[in-house]
């Protein structure tokens, strides 16, 4: 199974409305979960998500937006806070995905 990590219910809902455009009847996207957490810092609330996918030898997404840095984000600082996170939390992700937002 593929858990894709995302920060809110909008986030999911475009997510989830881009992987049903990219599929098709031959090739359809199955296992495929994606998950609201409410923001980057809700991972450990969310922890046994990813150790649970991990332990059935599933991936882990993370696609987060990284704010900017006015609001105390940046891509480069939202990332290395998510890794810290998920090393803290013992959590494994194959991709953690940080854009821009305003």
């Amino acid at each position: 199974m593929v858990r894709i990590f995302v920060e809110g219910k909008q986030d999911k809902a475009f997510i989830e409305a881009y992987i049903q455009f990219l599929q098709s009847e031959t090739h359809p996207f199955t296992h495929i979960e994606v998950i609201a957490v409410g923001g980057w810092t809700n991972l450990a609330m969310v922890d046994n998500l990813f150790k649970e996918n991990s332990d059935m030898h599933g991936k882990n997404l993370v696609i987060f937006d990284a704010d900017y840095p006015p609001k105390g984000g940046g891509v480069a600082k939202r990332k290395q806070e998510i890794l810290r996170q998920g090393a803290e939390l013992h959590i494994e992700f194959e991709r953690n995905y940080s854009t821009p937002s305003g």
